[in-house]
């Protein structure tokens, strides 16, 4: 069996877009990724949260950890880093690291995912791959009874604002193929 990669593959930071009123109903409710965002943080943050991502991910891999995960860090107004959650599991985010990463293919979340359970390194190198410059929202429904809905239902797809309306524009989920209009 060959060996494992002896370093951990750290994919670009995005922020998370929490508690948005607009897209839920809970204070703290998930709403979303913003990797552009995350790329104009200073430097300084951003080699650390790269840093302590390699850690936790080095760390996990010795106590025999394969795989994707993903790390949840808070960012103080010194500009301090503190990771505070550790999600083995695919996140949210990774959907759109593979969308904006599809170009160069062997250098998505998903195959280093599948490399770690192969013992290749494929073609992930050691440093911090950047994220693509794509953001997403995600709007829950804070309906809660059954008798407050009206009509058919809202169809799945790409909205857009429109004063206080959402106006349907495609119903296809795949970034790259969204306009910009």
């Amino acid at each position: 069996h060959d060996a494992l990669p002896i370093w951990t593959a750290v994919f670009a930071p995005s922020v998370q877009i929490l508690g948005e009123p607009e897209c839920s109903d809970l204070p703290f409710g998930f709403c979303g990724n913003d990797y552009p965002a995350a790329a104009a943080l200073p430097p300084s943050v951003l080699a650390e949260v790269g840093d302590q991502t390699r850690t936790l991910g080095d760390h996990l891999r010795e106590l025999g950890y394969r795989g994707v995960f993903g790390v949840d860090l808070v960012i103080d107004g010194r500009g301090r880093v503190f990771p505070c959650e550790i999600n083995p599991r695919f996140q949210n985010s990774t959907a759109l690291l593979n969308f904006g990463l599809a170009a160069t293919p062997a250098s998505t979340p998903a195959v280093a995912h599948l490399a770690s359970f192969a013992g290749t390194a494929g073609e992930i190198s050691s440093r911090t791959v950047p994220g693509p410059p794509l953001s997403q929202v995600i709007v829950h429904s804070s309906i809660h009874a059954p008798d407050q809905v009206s009509g058919s239902g809202i169809a799945s797809g790409h909205y857009r604002r429109a004063g206080d309306d959402y106006v349907f524009c495609s119903d296809t989920f795949d970034p790259r193929e969204l306009a910009d209009d």
